[in-house]
């Protein structure tokens, strides 16, 4: 019977386990390399595209934020935001790397609206927005917006025409090219104790400044009218009878706009909406 040489066998073994090792560190370069080539990220932020797009975030203060399932849609992802019971009353989340955003926010004078669809555990939530130079956090602006339900998607607008008391006012000069969300700004972990909110997404939709000056230059409503498009589209309704109409995230899509009709108990029989302002339709 013909024996084994067991320096042979070492050999062949440790030979065998290099090829592994090499292996295993061509996948993880690969993987690696993979996404590093990812795009950075920019708005608009659906949360949907983790496979080309970074969507790294930055968390400080006490919150813990993840990529998890929508909880109104589990087949759709959305950003969870975890404010522990440890967190300060300014912690919040930056919703990107230290890069900031691909592209800088246009933010004009006729242009301060932002969009930021959320999830909230209650109604009078205060989310406090803040844009700012991702080079020179000394040029920042905040302001903020409160929830109106409690665990459904609520659309909420940002106006940065109107900033956070005690904060700058926005300065077009700057560059805007860093975003951070502070949910249930001003109240400790300790007060509120954990709570979980969710961002569905984030957009600038243009059309808003101080004084009521904002919006004079989105073109005329047309069909087919989708309400996507508020950033060049004058989407005013005006409402008779008793309805309360604004656009809000669509109820099966948080990521979409809907034009949300209410009809309250005080609505007349012919309660209703006209889908534009006073001058109608842009084509018959």
């Amino acid at each position: 019977m013909k024996h084994l040489n067991p320096k042979a066998f070492s050999r062949s073994a440790h030979l065998a386990r290099w090829r592994m090792m090499l292996l295993l560190w061509g996948m993880v370069l690969l993987t690696t390399q993979a996404f590093s080539q990812r795009a950075q990220i920019s708005l608009p932020i659906t949360w949907q595209d983790s496979a080309t797009t970074d969507l790294t975030t930055t968390d400080f203060g006490g919150t813990i934020s993840s990529l998890q399932a929508d909880p109104a849609n589990p087949s759709r992802i959305a950003l969870r935001i975890i404010k522990d019971q440890s967190a300060q009353t300014w912690a919040g989340t930056t919703l990107s790397t230290n890069n900031g955003l691909a592209a800088n926010i246009p933010f004009a004078a006729n242009a301060n609206l932002m969009k930021v669809v959320v999830y909230a555990p209650a109604s009078g939530v205060v989310f406090r927005l803040k844009a700012e130079d991702k080079n020179d956090p000394t040029k920042s602006v905040e302001t903020e917006a409160t929830t109106t339900v409690a665990n459904a998607w609520d659309t909420l607008t940002f106006n940065f025409a109107n900033q956070a008391t005690g904060t700058a006012a926005i300065n077009y000069s700057y560059t805007f090219d860093k975003l951070s969300i502070f949910p249930n700004f001003g109240v400790d972990g300790a007060t509120a104790g954990t709570q979980t909110y969710f961002i569905g997404y984030v957009n600038h939709v243009g059309s808003g400044g101080g004084g009521g000056g904002g919006g004079t230059t989105r073109a005329q409503i047309s069909l087919p009218i989708t309400w996507q498009d508020s950033a060049t589209t004058d989407l005013t309704t005006v409402d008779f009878g008793g309805t309360i109409s604004s656009l809000q995230a669509d109820p099966t899509n948080a990521t979409r706009v809907a034009l949300r009709i209410v009809k309250d108990a005080t609505a007349q029989t012919w309660a209703g909406t006209t889908l534009s302002t006073a001058n109608g339709l842009a084509a018959n």
